[in-house]
């Protein structure tokens, strides 16, 4: 199975999955999530996804699941300050030219937040 946190449109990524040999694609067109943007859902809202259609695989079931995530993307549009992004501790530890620069920490958010996801999605799974 095939995860994608953005839209099946993009690079014709949908029908490339299934020709290389997927049984099943799923994107961000499937769910529904206000916190998303233009590339997809955020990657909470497709690891609930991902959880769920585990939940009802039978114990012996064989399944291999890849998931290809966009929450580390540009536009950066996550609330990831109001996620628990440690700003002022990270700020802190880094050179002046990089600190002060919240374009740069936003990025930082958002790939701290993509890890915190993920880490957060192996532990239940």
């Amino acid at each position: 199975v095939f995860w994608y946190g953005g839209f099946s449109g993009w690079q014709n990524i949908g029908k490339f999955t299934k020709a290389q040999s997927f049984d099943e694609f799923h994107c961000a067109d499937e769910f529904s999530d206000n916190s998303g943007n233009a590339w997809g859902c955020s990657d909470a809202a497709l690891f609930k996804q991902i959880e769920a259609y585990m939940s009802k695989e039978k114990e012996q079931e064989k399944v291999f699941h890849v998931v290809l995530t966009t929450s580390n993307h540009p536009p950066y549009s996550i609330d990831v300050d109001g996620m628990g992004f440690p700003r002022a501790k990270v700020k802190s530890k880094l050179p002046a030219d990089i600190a002060n620069d919240e374009k740069t920490l936003t990025e930082l958010g958002h790939i701290w937040y993509a890890d915190k996801t993920m880490g957060d999605f192996v532990k239940q799974a």
